[in-house]
């Protein structure tokens, strides 16, 4: 897991891919 999280997908996941 990263330090920063950025935005959460809506499954709840990090969408940091975007």
């Amino acid at each position: 897991p990263q330090e920063e999280v950025f935005e959460k997908d809506l499954n709840g996941e990090t969408a940091d891919l975007l």
